[in-house]
């Protein structure tokens, strides 16, 4: 390698250390700061309302012709559930078809949610079809 090579990698990598420094230089901050205050109002971002904005906003009281609960979502955890309560019961088939689940994800619904965390009794039969069908046992009175 020649010296020549040396000293321009050298000379490089000082002009990069230098560039470097001088972008974190308290004197390239207020530029940019003056800059970015003279420039046109379209490239400006938008201000952010304060929260005592905001709060007042969401504080407009409501009027009596407005329903104030919020409206009941039926999840596909109670749609399963209501569907196992039926006395038919449900196939694997035809809760994967219901909810979009996989079949794994049917079966460890039922051991996961319904045994362990509802404490539901579910029963399993198969029918003259072959067809292996899930219930929710009714509680013993």
């Amino acid at each position: 390698m020649t010296s020549k090579t040396a000293t321009s990698r050298s000379r490089t990598r000082d002009q990069i250390s230098a560039r470097a420094l001088d972008v974190t230089s308290p004197s390239r901050r207020k530029q940019a700061a003056v800059a970015a205050a003279q420039a046109p109002e379209e490239n400006k971002p938008e201000p952010v309302a304060a929260p005592a904005e905001v709060a007042t906003e969401a504080a407009q009281p409501v009027s009596a012709a407005e329903p104030t609960s919020a409206p009941s979502r039926e999840t596909k955890s109670d749609q399963v559930v209501q569907q196992l309560r039926t006395e038919g019961g449900a196939t694997i088939a035809e809760i994967m078809e219901k909810t979009g689940w996989q079949a794994h994800s049917v079966r460890g619904f039922f051991s996961a949610v319904v045994r362990k965390k509802l404490g539901l009794d579910l029963v399993s039969s198969v029918g003259e079809d072959g067809t292996r069908r899930y219930r929710i046992a009714a509680a013993a009175a």
